[in-house]
């Protein structure tokens, strides 16, 4: 099992501005375990969540503050709508002794886009015809 990101990066992703950089389709072909941050607001995850083995949910806007519940000896992936944030979140983590981070390029969409694993909670998602007349849907039930 590789020790730091470093031995990760010799056989996946790609290393951008100092942070390891995994697609999707990386992440799902990793051999070693993992932690996968769910960075996006509440009301994001609310609606569809990554459906992975391991992952912890701590928005952008809490990052900062609450990071330190994270132990340092895990493997964390850092993931985003779109993979716009997670850079800048896994070098503060890396400044603040956390070796092992990298970040999900293109996010939450890609990850759905490339047909990898979501949970959808179908009372969240949104119906309407436009902007204006967006309103929760809620006759499904639960996430699943």
């Amino acid at each position: 099992m590789p020790s730091n990101k470093n031995s990760v990066s010799k056989t996946r992703g790609s290393i951008i501005q100092g942070i390891l950089c995994l697609t999707p389709n990386d992440v799902r072909n990793l051999e070693e375990d993992f932690v996968l941050v769910d960075t996006r607001p509440d009301y994001e995850r609310a609606v569809k969540c990554f459906c992975v083995a391991r992952e912890v949910h701590l928005p952008r806007d809490r990052f900062r503050n609450e990071y330190m519940q994270l132990p340092r000896e895990q493997f964390y992936i850092l993931a985003d709508e779109v993979g716009l944030y997670t850079r800048e979140l896994a070098s503060f983590l890396q400044s603040n002794n956390y070796p092992r981070v990298a970040s999900l390029s293109g996010g939450f969409v890609d990850w759905e886009r490339e047909g990898y694993p979501v949970r959808k909670n179908r009372d969240e998602l949104m119906t309407g015809s436009c902007m204006c007349t967006l309103k929760p849907k809620k006759r499904f039930g639960k996430m699943h």
